[in-house]
């Protein structure tokens, strides 16, 4: 040509000449290829027409999945060239411009291939604005001119990151771990929630993966993370390339809320039962407790039982629930101790504690003792007297005793009457009945309520029923006159006169009493006189009857001995009316009578 300019020479025997990459061009047309000899060059090489050829990726893209700020990570995804025969592999870089100024290869995949996975964590740093570019290359090198894409850096992190721990031990962790999503989570598939000890994640302990569109992982009660060290809950987000290296987290906040100061004083008063109210004191901050649960729980194996609730929202300040009274209790063997014991439970909306507070049972007992009666009321089944007994040892919670005539193993019973603490006899009046019971017994009772049966041995006391009644009783008739009578009536006294206060004589219409009156002005004749005088003239009326009763200290028996009165000048009368006697036959009559 007119124009040439060398590349290069080979020795005979070689039949390739390598044109080094990136040569300009410029305004060349065709290649020419001489031969030498020693004389010189030939005048007439052989020529070829230069063809140049450009093969770029195009449509260059870039998607960054590493959802830290500052970090890259993704698909560089590309359109090949037209025409890719003499393209060998797509070489990816990160640079800090379009020009590849400060480039850093990411690699390399062969033709075929238009993506290039860059793993997460690579820096962005330094590049304020960097650019992915993608080279072409060929056999004998690499293009210098590539295809580029501008680097959006994503950042993906939660904001509000909580956790409020409702397990309501201490040392124990439970409940929610709650954020708010990215305000954009297009490329978010999923949350990681974990605990960590420190802000950065440092020896992270996984609490849960949700999906996004799901904002919070539950942590279940009884967690044992603080004991491992671990005082923080992080929360990272994750896409379909990694999860992000620098989560949000915060310390956790260890929620305690025990009660305090339980007590309970027994006021069922009988042995091996208790009652009353099981008080304590709130936990500091009980704004994540729901409710208390109170239990009775035994150390002899039958574990704890319910007994009461007390629900925080509808009682906000109540704490305390009643024992009912005749709770059951049991006796550790070999010993007087109460086998039960108290446990307080707070409970939060996700758990009961597992630690409670406790308080020991003292089984409270208040028998009386030294019983002692004697019985005053005369009649058979029937009571009267003074019932005396000596108070509990200790008083503080009696606050009055009930009385009873019962059965010697306690039921059935019938009440007589009861008598408040301080006072320790009562007088049980006369007419009192037995009613076919065979003991005595006084009960103490509390406020809360008093003592079942049965009580001790030494509370009830076996009856002795006084029975004294007078016989042979006999009168004679000395007035003459009709309706009215005079004499001696005479009787024969009890077997036993113990007890016996007195005689007390009677008219009366009937024998059971009906209109009684006293025979004479002092109808009652001492312990010894088994006999009164009716005065002459004393009138009948309508009495039939004469009657004896015997009488105590605390008053008179209520069922007598009876005589039915004879008024023999009535009965003359009454024959002379019937049978037309004369006067003289009937009072022969009367006298004979």
């Amino acid at each position: 040509g007119s124009s040439s300019f060398s590349v290069g020479s080979v020795p005979v025997g070689t039949n390739r000449l390598v044109l080094a990459a990136d040569t300009p061009r410029a305004s060349w047309s065709h290649v020419f290829v001489y031969t030498s000899s020693s004389l010189g060059v030939q005048s007439t090489p052989a020529a070829l027409a230069l063809g140049d050829t450009s093969a770029s990726a195009s449509a260059v893209e870039f998607v960054d999945m590493d959802l830290d700020a500052e970090q890259l990570g993704g698909a560089t995804t590309w359109s090949p060239p037209a025409d890719t025969s003499r393209v060998q592999q797509y070489v990816v870089y990160l640079a800090r411009d379009i020009d590849g100024v400060d480039r850093s290869a990411w690699g390399a995949v062969p033709v075929g291939t238009n993506r290039w996975w860059q793993s997460a964590e690579t820096p962005k740093w330094p590049y304020p604005a960097p650019h992915v570019l993608v080279y072409t290359r060929s056999d004998l090198a690499e293009q210098t001119t590539p295809a580029s894409a501008i680097v959006v850096d994503t950042a993906a992190s939660v904001s509000s990151a909580a956790f409020a721990d409702v397990d309501l031990d201490a040392g124990d962790l439970g409940g929610d771990i709650s954020w708010s999503a990215p305000a954009d989570p297009a490329l978010v598939t999923r949350y990681h929630a974990y605990f960590a000890e420190d802000i950065a994640g440092t020896g992270r302990s996984p609490r849960g993966v949700v999906p996004v569109g799901t904002n919070k992982v539950l942590v279940p009660p009884d967690d044992q993370a603080l004991q491992s060290n671990l005082r923080f809950a992080a929360v990272y987000t994750a896409s379909l390339l990694a999860e992000q290296s620098t989560p949000v987290a915060l310390a956790i906040d260890d929620h305690a809320a025990s009660v305090s100061g339980v007590s309970f004083t027994d006021l069922d008063l009988d042995y091996w039962e208790i009652g009353g109210s099981i008080a304590w004191v709130p936990p500091v901050d009980f704004s994540r407790t729901e409710d208390y649960d109170v239990y009775l729980n035994s150390s002899l194996g039958a574990g704890r039982s319910l007994v009461g609730t007390v629900d925080i929202s509808k009682m906000a300040h109540a704490t305390s629930v009643a024992l009912p009274a005749e709770t059951p209790v049991s006796r550790i063997p070999f010993t007087s101790t109460v086998s039960e014991s108290i446990l307080v439970y707070t409970r939060s909306t996700l758990a009961e504690q597992t630690t409670p507070v406790t308080s020991a049972i003292s089984d409270v007992t208040a028998e009386v003792t030294g019983l002692a009666f004697v019985d005053k009321d005369l009649d058979p089944d029937y009571l009267g007297g003074q019932l005396s007994w000596a108070p509990p040892a200790d008083t503080t919670l009696v606050t009055q005793y009930g009385l009873y005539v019962t059965t010697d193993g306690g039921l059935p019973r019938s009440r007589l009457g009861e008598a408040p603490v301080g006072t320790n006899s009562f007088a049980l009046p006369l007419g009192s009945s037995i009613d076919g019971r065979s003991h005595l017994a006084v009960f103490a009772a509390s406020a809360l309520a008093e003592q079942t049966p049965p009580v001790a041995p030494a509370a009830r006391l076996a009856i002795e029923d006084t029975s004294r009644t007078a016989s042979g009783l006999t009168f004679s008739d000395a007035d003459p006159d009709v309706g009215a009578i005079s004499g001696f009536a005479k009787w024969t006294p009890p077997a036993n006169e113990s007890l016996v206060a007195s005689y007390v004589v009677y008219l009366a219409e009937d024998a059971e009493g009906l209109g009684r009156r006293p025979a004479t002005a002092s109808p009652s004749v001492p312990v010894g006189t088994n006999q009164v005088e009716i005065p002459s003239a004393t009138a009948l009326n309508a009495s039939t009857h004469l009657l004896v009763y015997v009488s105590s200290d605390l008053g008179e028996q209520t069922t007598p001995m009876s005589l039915f009165i004879r008024d023999v000048t009535d009965i003359a009368a009454r024959q002379v009316g019937h049978v037309g006697l004369d006067g003289d036959t009937a009072r022969r009559l009367a006298e004979e009578a």
